[in-house]
């Protein structure tokens, strides 16, 4: 993601970040059925990113007092199982 501002006046500039993520699985077919099996990371690397930006945010605050971000989750695992019939 590039960077970018976070309101019009461009004075709050929010930083670029890359995002790597990883995922592994297998299926096994069962006669007509069949059985997945997924794992994964996403956010690899754990980079510190903000997953929503509200541009424009509290416009009746001066600039430095606006809170304009949410945090995005750090580096998180999933598993997963898919039964196809």
């Amino acid at each position: 993601m590039g960077d970018r501002y976070a309101e019009n006046s461009n004075q709050t500039r929010v930083s670029d970040y890359w995002l790597f993520g990883i995922r592994a699985g297998d299926t096994f077919r069962i006669g007509s059925q069949s059985l997945s099996l997924y794992g994964g990371i996403r956010n690899l690397m754990d980079e510190a990113y903000f997953s929503n930006i509200r541009i424009n945010a509290n416009a009746d605050r001066p600039v430095a007092e606006r809170g304009y971000y949410e945090p995005a989750p750090g580096r998180t695992f999933y598993a997963g199982l898919e039964w196809a019939f």
